[in-house]
């Protein structure tokens, strides 16, 4: 019977995440929002997908302390840098929230980030845009 990861290791998991996170979209960034957005959703969604399912099993398992779930759960998006976008802490989180729920249908759909550009262009270029 195999023993369940060390909790130090949980945490690893999220920091490692973190930095690849904090190196790939410094490598999307381009000036514009949406090819930015598009950009790291790519890379999220071929590059790093084994990390988005690690990502997922650790959010709902129900052994990951505190401290972990938190680090999970800023780290692929943060949130300074999108109310820093959008000038607005409440658009901010949502534009978040769209793009963790986009990437999420995608990773179980099978969907390609190309195919996200139409939603996050919607987003961030306004109502009625």
């Amino acid at each position: 019977m195999s023993r369940p990861p060390h909790p130090a290791a949980k945490l690893a998991v999220a920091e490692r995440i973190t930095e690849s996170s904090r190196a790939a979209f410094g490598q999307a960034t381009s000036g514009d929002p949406v090819e930015t957005t598009v950009a790291y959703l790519a890379d999220l969604l071929t590059e790093r997908a084994d990390q988005l399912r690690a990502r997922h099993a650790l959010t709902i398992d129900p052994t990951v302390d505190p401290a972990a779930r938190e680090r999970l759960a800023r780290c692929l998006f943060s949130v300074e840098g999108a109310v820093e976008l959008l000038g607005d802490e409440g658009q901010g989180e949502g534009f978040l929230a769209l793009c963790e729920g986009l990437i999420a249908v995608a990773l179980m759909r099978g969907y390609r980030a190309e195919s996200l550009r139409a939603p996050v262009a919607r987003y961030l270029d306004g109502p009625g845009a």
